[in-house]
């Protein structure tokens, strides 16, 4: 299949559904047209943007010192999440999920080291693709805001991958009749939104099934825990069900990924715990604490007041901590092979 053609597809799918909808008016500029359809930063791995946001930013536009400066920032955190953290993962989980057999806590490694490249790879990108538009002076909404950080399955979705979800929100949800409706119909509309997300991720049945579980976890969620869950415990079950169902992301087949939850119970008769457990969590326990703290907001709060609201010497520092995490950027990418984004496949 032709590369990014399912953000191509869902671009073209927002083009025809806003202008039948009365939401934007039919653009009489080809090269306009061909601007929103094929924008680079966007089209192989998002964000997924609506043809009613975008109409708007086709007039020509002045070159705006601050829109570059702020865009040419959120680019290099989006390769700093890339090359630094979600390639780091992605070695040491490629090392973990190469072992024949392991111990359970050794398969749970594996899926967090999973968990965590997945997140820093595709928000990176998304980093890095709304960082490019902004330099060129269109902005892009942000495609992730702390996933990791959700209370509750339906705020996660909120949060995780924001563009797709707004997607299929405005143009299958609601025009199926969203929550609007009986419950029984409601439950249809969020069934059939969820097998199609699976769909689009792909056509094995791996993501069929991942996405019969989510929708089953929302509809457990809206109809049966309703957010009495406190913040804490809300966090942990959240991301351990995020995590679980990034096992169908990570095998290549249905049996394969309830094999690997098998052995995230014990079923290769290795135990709980062994010496492999121990050694990848020594060589690997800087890595996942760093990667850990990132998955907040809290490093980006210090440095915005630290930098932008006091200035001076501390911009200074910045730039110089900047400079220093670019050599060590171009250092990684120049002593490792290729490594392309994740959400390339899907």
């Amino acid at each position: 299949l032709p590369l990014g053609v399912s953000f191509y597809m869902f671009s073209a799918i927002s083009y025809l559904l806003d202008i039948r909808h009365g939401e934007a008016e039919a653009e009489k500029n080809p090269f306009s047209f061909a601007l929103y359809m094929t924008f680079f930063p966007k089209i192989i791995s998002g964000p997924i943007v609506q043809f009613r946001d975008f109409q708007k930013q086709l007039a020509d536009k002045p070159f705006r010192k601050k829109d570059f400066g702020a865009g040419l920032q959120l680019f290099l955190f989006g390769l700093y999440k890339k090359v630094l953290l979600a390639d780091r993962l992605g070695a040491a989980f490629g090392v973990v999920y190469a072992q024949q057999q392991m111990a359970g806590a050794t398969a749970w490694l594996g899926m967090i080291l999973y968990s965590l490249q997945l997140y820093f790879d595709f928000s990176g990108y998304s980093d890095m693709a709304i960082g490019l538009a902004r330099m060129f002076g269109f902005s892009i909404a942000p495609n992730f805001d702390h996933p990791y950080l959700s209370r509750n399955v339906t705020e996660f979705w909120r949060r995780w991958h924001i563009s797709l979800g707004a997607w299929f929100r405005t143009y299958v949800y609601i025009p199926m009749g969203g929550n609007r409706c009986s419950t029984g119909r409601q439950i249809l509309n969020l069934m059939v939104v969820w097998i199609l997300t699976g769909i689009w991720h792909g056509n094995t049945m791996n993501y069929v099934f991942w996405g019969v579980y989510h929708g089953v976890l929302i509809l457990l969620d809206k109809f049966v825990i309703k957010g009495r869950l406190p913040a804490a415990p809300g966090i942990f079950l959240t991301d351990l069900a995020a995590f679980i169902g990034w096992v169908f992301f990570f095998n290549p087949t249905l049996g394969t990924s309830f094999g690997y939850l098998g052995k995230m119970l014990g079923a290769d008769g290795i135990g709980a715990w062994n010496g492999m457990t121990t050694f990848f969590l020594r060589e690997n326990w800087i890595l996942l604490l760093i990667s850990v703290i990132c998955c907040g907001p809290w490093l980006l709060r210090l440095h915005e007041k630290k930098v932008y609201r006091r200035g001076g010497a501390w911009m200074a520092v910045s730039v110089i901590l900047q400079v220093l995490l670019m050599i060590l950027c171009i250092a990684a990418m120049v002593g490792a092979t290729y490594s392309t984004f994740l959400y390339a496949q899907f």
